[in-house]
């Protein structure tokens, strides 16, 4: 921070480091479902004629579904049945279609084929892509210092839910901070973030990216980096800021299509 060109406050470094979650075969054809289902399910509307307005919205959902597959193909599931039969867009087509049928059944095909995809990952307890890359990130960190605290950002509290689960199993104890905690939950969690055996905490972006200082912390890992770069900016900020005395380390995950990966291989 400078006054007139005068620095008054000095941050300690900051080191941003990527990692590329690689998608199982199994992962592959989740995303590629979830992206058959929504481009359908686009083509539906479009011939419907359905006001641009809810054509925007209609692919921002889709987007949203594209991020969800490649994070944890769960996270599908748990808006349960009724909500994947509403991500199915009935059939609208003109009359003069030749088999209007055909677009209604391809559709619940689709859909029905990501449920299964993503039960058969449950079923067989298979970690997501990130998940496996935060485990073997966790076991570097606390086999180089075992009493680092960690900042673990994810995109919805659902994800979050499923970490501290995942985590648990794991041997790592980790605070949950979300939304849908009050204010006094809010400072229990803070509160227990800090004592020794916890590792840290896993936040969700919304609630971790303003009004919290954790600069105890001086790791975080971004597992669902948000688009917008502000909010991004807030939730590092929640460690990296004035009365961090070590260096910060930020962590992000991403994964490629398999098109992108072979290019990136």
């Amino acid at each position: 921070m400078t006054i007139n060109g005068v620095s008054i406050v000095s941050l300690r470094k900051k080191t941003i480091c990527k990692y590329l979650a690689k998608l199982s075969e199994l992962e592959q054809r989740i995303y590629q479902a979830t992206h058959n289902m929504g481009k359908m399910n686009l083509g539906s509307m479009l011939k419907s004629g359905k006001a641009p307005t809810g054509q925007v919205v209609h692919i921002s959902d889709n987007f949203l579904r594209l991020r969800q597959a490649c994070c944890d193909p769960g996270l599908l599931l748990d808006a349960s049945k009724a909500r994947v039969e509403k991500q199915i867009i009935k059939n609208e087509a003109d009359e003069d279609d030749k088999n209007p049928q055909e677009n209604a059944d391809a559709q619940y095909t689709i859909s029905r084929e990501l449920e299964q995809l993503c039960r058969s990952v449950e079923k067989d307890h298979v970690l997501p892509a990130k998940a496996r890359v935060l485990l073997s990130l966790l076991d570097r960190i606390y086999g180089q210092d075992p009493e680092a605290k960690v900042l673990i950002f994810a995109e919805w509290t659902k994800h979050l839910q499923r970490l501290l689960s995942q985590r648990s199993s794991s041997g790592y104890n980790f605070s949950p901070f979300h939304g849908e905690l009050s204010p006094n939950q809010r400072d229990e969690a803070q509160a227990e973030y800090f004592p020794d055996g916890v590792n840290g905490s896993i936040l969700t972006v919304g609630a971790g990216r303003v009004g919290s200082n954790l600069v105890k912390a001086n790791i975080m890992i971004m597992l669902s980096p948000p688009w917008n770069p502000q909010r991004d900016a807030q939730a590092m900020d929640r460690a990296y800021r004035i009365g961090q005395h070590l260096d910060v380390e930020v962590h992000r995950t991403f994964t490629l299509s398999m098109e992108l990966r072979t290019g990136y291989n």
